[in-house]
């Protein structure tokens, strides 16, 4: 059959390239996973008057869809042999449904940059707690380089942006009014998503090696998919969508899913407090997306930030 073709093509390819970069594929992936996190975000701002828990199900439904066949013809299996594996695997689903809502609920009330530098406290807390349940080293270096990383993050989006009450506006402008409360709340989610997603983070790397990357993703698609479903039977599986909302749902499904793969296969190859670090560069992209499309304009702060960053 074609499709087992080139489902065999990919894999070959995947496994040829992995083996020529062996020292970088964990930088590689978590850059590209940086990149479809993004694409998410920007899917979920257009996607703004969807309950949150309808598009969850759906990518996780689609998002199995798509894994089915490749699991099935690569007889991937999706229950481990090792029920403390199976165990944890679970933890982690459970771990992303609590995220998840959560994540959507702030990146539509909160501008893409604010977005962007809350979940920039996810690294720090990815090395501390691989060092202390994983034993993997936290060194004084990974500190100050998460510190400068941070310090350029604010330089970027600028301190004001942590006050507890008041309108935020990103570099291009307001998103959109919401009252006082309501960005307090979005603000408080997106913290309490950013520590689940370190957690599961940490799962990640402890899971890496030992398990194929596509069960791991199959367990988080489950829980999403069918744990969220009481989003569907409470609002419809869609709003009568626009044929244009259709194109931003499925892109957003593909790109949760991609993302999911490259992030695994980041913690995979690479430890977590260097992983993590790379997910500084969102804030770049971020920013290079407000400029592109919203025609922000750039300041002297930014071209500091950009410098910290990198350095």
């Amino acid at each position: 059959m074609w499709a087992t073709k080139i489902i065999d093509f990919i894999f070959d390819g995947i496994a040829s390239f992995e083996g020529k970069m062996q020292n970088r594929m964990g930088y590689l992936y978590a850059l590209l996973g940086i990149l479809t996190n993004l694409l998410m975000t920007w899917d979920v701002k257009a996607l703004h008057n969807f309950n949150p828990l309808q598009l969850i199900s759906l990518r996780g439904v689609i998002s199995l869809w798509m894994l089915y066949p490749i699991m099935a013809h690569e007889e991937i299996p999706f229950v481990h042999d090792s029920p403390p594996t199976n165990r944890i695997l679970v933890i982690r689903g459970v771990l992303a449904l609590l995220s998840m809502p959560l994540y959507i609920f702030a990146v539509v009330v909160l501008s893409i940059a604010e977005n962007a530098v809350i979940s920039m406290l996810g690294p720090p807390i990815v090395g501390l707690l691989c060092w202390a349940f994983l034993g993997e080293k936290y060194t004084k270096d990974n500190f100050i380089s998460a510190v400068v990383s941070f310090l350029g993050v604010l330089c970027i989006v600028k301190p004001s942006l942590f006050l507890i009450f008041g309108t935020v506006e990103s570099q291009s402008g307001p998103v959109q009014q919401y009252d006082d409360l309501t960005v307090l709340l979005a603000r408080l989610a997106l913290i309490l998503s950013v520590i689940f997603d370190a957690v599961t983070s940490m799962i990640m790397r402890r899971l890496g090696p030992s398990v194929h990357t596509a069960t791991i993703t199959a367990y988080f698609c489950l829980f999403v998919g069918v744990f969220s479903f009481a989003g569907v039977i409470q609002s419809g599986i869609v709003n009568d969508a626009s044929p244009q909302e259709w194109f931003y749902i499925i892109q957003y499904c593909v790109a949760g899913l991609l993302c999911q793969i490259f992030t695994a296969r980041a913690y995979a190859f690479e430890k977590a407090a260097k992983v993590a670090l790379v997910s500084y560069l969102n804030i770049i992209f971020s920013y290079a997306m407000d400029i592109v499309l919203f025609g922000a304009t750039v300041s002297p702060n930014h071209i500091v930030g950009v410098s910290l960053i990198f350095t």
